[in-house]
C-alpha cells in the first residue's frame, strides 16, 4: 500500500507500508531540471551535506551518530531521470520494534533533519575546508571516468547523439565548472532549491504514525516558485546517421549505436518495446549476444538497453577495431529480421520471463521499492507492480513487430586505438 500525502506547495511524503523487512528508509528526492548551469552544483551538494551539520560538525561524529543509532545508514547522490537531475538523501535504520527505544525514531528524524535542512555553516557559506577537498574529489570522480573505456563510450555516444538535448550533459557535470563553485555560491544555491524544488519524500517499511505525524506537523514555511519539470521531449528522427570515430590508446574498441523510437513510454507499444529490445539485445539469450558474439564472435561483450525517459535505445559492444564494420552490419541485420518479425514465440516467452523476473525482485529489497515507486510519480505512472506484469503478459508479436519497426539507427560512435586507422 503506498500513501500520499501533500505537505506543503511541492512537498509530498509517500509513505509505503510493508512488514516484509527489520529495517525502514526515509528518503528525500529532490527534483531539478538537468541543465548545464547547475549539473555541476547538485553533484557537489548532497557530498558536503553528508561530511557536517550544525550539530554534528564533522563526518566522524556523523558516523559516531549512526552507529550508537544501530548502525543506521545515511546515503546520499545523484540520479538522472531523463531531462531531471534528482538529489537523493536517504537514512536506512532498524525498524523500532527491535530496538525498544522510545525516542529512537526521534532521533533517526534528527540526524537526517539535519543533514538536509542544518548543514555546517560559516558567515552565510558552507565551510570552506569541506568545499575545498569535495571539490578536489570530485575533480577526480569526472577524471576518472576516462578509465572506465565502456562508460566513457556510451557518455560519449549520448552526447553526440542527443546533442542540444540536456540529455546529453554528463551525469557528474563538468570539471571546467567545478572550479567556479565556493563555499557561497553553493549555500546560495543550497538555500534556492530547498525553496523552489518539487521534493518528494518517502517512508517505507512498518506502519508507523509517528514519522507521519513528524512530517505532517514540520514547518515548511518559504518555499515559493515551486519550479515543475516538463515531461521529457523525445528527440525528432534524422534523415542522416551520424558516424564519429575517435582515437585513444585502448586494447580493445568500444561501439556505441544509438537508436531513436519516438514511443512515449506512457504508450501500451512501449511496453512491446521493452519485450522487442531484450529479444534484440537484452540479455545472454538476446538475438545479439547469441549471433554477434557467440556465432560470429564478432564481439566480446554486447547488449542493448532501453532509455525510458527519452524513449531512446543504446547498444554498446567491446569488439576488435577491425572488426567494426563486420560488426555493424550483422547488426543491422539483426535489427532487420525484429522489424520482419523474424522471432519465435519462444524467444518472446523467454524476454517476457526476465522482466518479469526483474519486477518480481523489486519486492526482495527496500531501496528499490522505493526507488520503484518515485519513478512511478515522477511519470505518473500508478501501475502496481502487479499491473506492470500484467501488461507484460499481455504484449503480442504483432504488438512487438510494430514497436522494432519504430527502431531507426541514429548515431554510430566507435572508440578506437590510436594506431588503428594509421595501418587500416
Amino acid at each position: 500500500m503506498i500513501k500520499k500525502i501533500n505537505l506543503n506547495d511541492g512537498i509530498n511524503i509517500n509513505v509505503i507500508e510493508t512488514s516484509k523487512f527489520k529495517s525502514n528508509v526515509i528518503a528525500y528526492y529532490i527534483v531539478r531540471p538537468l541543465n548545464k548551469d547547475e549539473v555541476t552544483k547538485n553533484t557537489l551538494l548532497p557530498v558536503v551535506l553528508r561530511r557536517a551539520t550544525e550539530k554534528y560538525g564533522n563526518n566522524l561524529l556523523i558516523n559516531r551518530r549512526l552507529e550508537e543509532l544501530y548502525g543506521a545508514k545515511l546515503g546520499v547522490g545523484v540520479l538522472i531521470r531523463g531531462n531531471k537531475q534528482i538529489i537523493r538523501i536517504a537514512v536506512e535504520f532498524v525498524d523500532n520494534k527491535y530496538i525498544q527505544d522510545d525516542k529512537y525514531i526521534e532521533e533517526v528524524l534528527d540526524i537526517l533533519d539535519q543533514v538536509v535542512y542544518n548543514p555546517k555553516i560559516e558567515n552565510k557559506a558552507f565551510d570552506q575546508d569541506i568545499i575545498r577537498k569535495e571539490k578536489r574529489n570530485l575533480k577526480q570522480r569526472i577524471e576518472s571516468k576516462i578509465n572506465d573505456k565502456r562508460e566513457y563510450a556510451l557518455e560519449s555516444g549520448i552526447a553526440i547523439m542527443c546533442e542540444g538535448d540536456s540529455f546529453s550533459i554528463p551525469a557528474l557535470g563538468y570539471i571546467e565548472d567545478v572550479d567556479k563553485i565556493d563555499e557561497k555560491n553553493l549555500y546560495e544555491h543550497y538555500k534556492n532549491i530547498l525553496e523552489t524544488s518539487e521534493i518528494q519524500i518517502f517512508y517505507t517499511g512498518n506502519e508507523n504514525k509517528e514519522i507521519e505525524t513528524y512530517f505532517e506537523n514540520k514547518n515548511y514555511l518559504g518555499r515559493k516558485n515551486i519550479l515543475k519539470v516538463e515531461r521529457e521531449n523525445l528527440l525528432e528522427y534524422k534523415d542522416e546517421i551520424q558516424e564519429i570515430r575517435e582515437e585513444m590508446d585502448i586494447n580493445q574498441g568500444k561501439l556505441v549505436m544509438g537508436y531513436k523510437t519516438n514511443i512515449p513510454y506512457e504508450d501500451q507499444l512501449y511496453t512491446a518495446l521493452v519485450v522487442g529490445n531484450v529479444i534484440f539485445g537484452g540479455g545472454p539469450n538476446s538475438k545479439l549476444f547469441l549471433n554477434v558474439r557467440e556465432k560470429e564472435s564478432l564481439a566480446y561483450s554486447i547488449s542493448s538497453r532501453v532509455y525510458k525517459y527519452k524513449s531512446l535505445i543504446i547498444l554498446d559492444a567491446g569488439i576488435e577495431f577491425d572488426k567494426f564494420e563486420a560488426t555493424k552490419e550483422i547488426i543491422g541485420e539483426e535489427l532487420d529480421k525484429m522489424k520482419l518479425g523474424d522471432f519465435s514465440d519462444k524467444e518472446i516467452e523467454i524476454a517476457k520471463k526476465a522482466i518479469i523476473s526483474s519486477y518480481n525482485s523489486v519486492d526482495d529489497n527496500i531501496g528499490s521499492i522505493t526507488e520503484m515507486e518515485f519513478d512511478n510519480i515522477i511519470s505518473k505512472d500508478d501501475r502496481t507492480v502487479a499491473d506492470k506484469i500484467k501488461s507484460i503478459e499481455s504484449v503480442k508479436k504483432e504488438e512487438i513487430i510494430e514497436a522494432m519497426k519504430t527502431v531507426e539507427l541514429d548515431t554510430i560512435y566507435f572508440l578506437e586505438n590510436t594506431s588503428f586507422r594509421e595501418v587500416e
